[in-house]
């Protein structure tokens, strides 16, 4: 900076508000000019390397812009950890539910995505819940009652095991931010046939269930695993129990040929 410094004095303090104005100079255009405390806010907040403290937020969205990085990745969001060498803890991210409730995203020290309703810490890292599974610990369960009896069991499965499918997932499809077009990229999994329950022909195995979806829009595991092993139990008693009897009679067969006796042949004395 070139010139003589001036000082200007007897200003009194103001605490700013958004809405206040901060004068500006276009060095190109040689024009003087004002911006808004929100508007500088904006413009610090695209700088290359800036760093602020506390938080920093947004009324409607804030993104991470596209740009065009050659064979590179895209825009990312990063959540760095805290590296405290006693009690490191990962980055997360927060989220309100609907109802107002908070809830982080953080993977795990085996990079295991996990949810929970209070920020990771070191002492939490494998806290919450996997995301993608749910809880089978009874604190975090209201038992109904007890299971549906073997005979109901058999009977649905048997309907599941008719909702079975051979099936690809269907291709991704977006609209063209140039053309408006809808586009068709590539189907999930590589196209990867599979062999399952298509949940619309067996409501006992859906779940996350809506209007457009009565009987659900995903693979109720939670269902198919406790029917299977309702079946897989009963049958291996049953199969035990016939084993039994047949065992009986074996034994009681064996018996009776032993007694035998055979007649005497005609003619003899």
């Amino acid at each position: 900076m070139s010139g003589v410094p001036v000082t200007i004095v007897q200003l009194p303090a103001v605490t700013p508000d958004a809405a206040d104005s901060l004068p500006l100079w276009d060095q190109s255009a040689g024009l003087t000019g004002r911006s808004t405390v929100t508007g500088m806010g904006n413009v610090f907040a695209l700088l290359t390397g800036a760093v602020f403290t506390g938080t920093v937020n947004s009324t409607d969205i804030l993104g991470v812009l596209k740009n065009d990085n050659g064979a590179g990745g895209g825009g990312r969001v990063v959540a760095n950890r805290n590296p405290n060498a006693s009690t490191p803890a990962a980055g997360s991210f927060s989220s309100q539910n609907v109802n107002g409730g908070s809830v982080r995203l953080w993977a795990d020290a085996s990079n295991i995505w996990r949810t929970a309703t209070s920020d990771p810490t070191f002492a939490t890292d494998t806290g919450g819940t996997v995301v993608g599974a749910q809880t089978s610990s009874l604190d975090q369960k209201d038992v109904a009652g007890d299971p549906l009896p073997p005979e109901e069991v058999l009977a649905l499965i048997a309907e599941g095991a008719a909702a079975v499918r051979r099936f690809q997932y269907k291709a991704v499809t977006w609209i063209d931010e140039v053309t408006g077009e809808t586009m068709t990229g590539a189907r999930p999994s590589g196209g990867e046939e599979f062999s399952g329950v298509v949940v619309d022909y067996a409501g006992r195995y859906g779940t996350d269930v809506d209007e457009a979806h009565p009987n659900g829009k995903s693979l109720n595991t939670i269902n198919v695993t406790g029917d299977l092993l309702i079946a897989v139990n009963y049958l291996a008693g049953r199969v035990a129990e016939l084993e039994a009897r047949l065992e009986t009679a074996v034994a009681a067969i064996a018996g009776t040929l032993t007694n035998f006796e055979e007649p005497p042949a005609e003619g003899a004395q």
